[in-house]
């Protein structure tokens, strides 16, 4: 049922004489944006975790600099990236569960 509104949007739009471009910009991608945005903070949000995950096994990347603050027994440093990972996760998980309440 969604599909043919923004069928029908996108056709008003046209038959109202925009062009295509104008037709996607104000029926198609207003009603596309806020999921593509909660899905793209999804995966970075993901990406951030494994980032930090895989650099402490010796991948590079946050984790590399946890793993090299813990060998040099340098515990104000891990608590400052420990932290902060958690704030940008956090931030990350806030942003995408507003958009994702949006789409209710």
């Amino acid at each position: 049922m969604r599909a043919n509104r923004e069928c029908h949007a996108y056709e008003a739009m046209h038959s109202m004489g925009l062009t295509t471009i104008q037709s996607f910009r104000y029926a198609i991608f207003p009603q596309i944006l806020p999921n593509y945005l909660s899905t793209s903070l999804f995966c970075f949000e993901g990406n951030v975790r494994y980032a930090a995950i895989l650099g402490y096994v010796g991948a590079g990347g946050i984790g590399l600099l946890l793993n090299e603050s813990l060998g040099w027994r340098n515990y104000a440093n891990v608590g400052m990236i420990l932290l902060m990972l958690v704030v940008v996760v956090y931030l990350i998980e806030s942003i995408s569960e507003h958009y994702r309440k949006k789409l209710k």
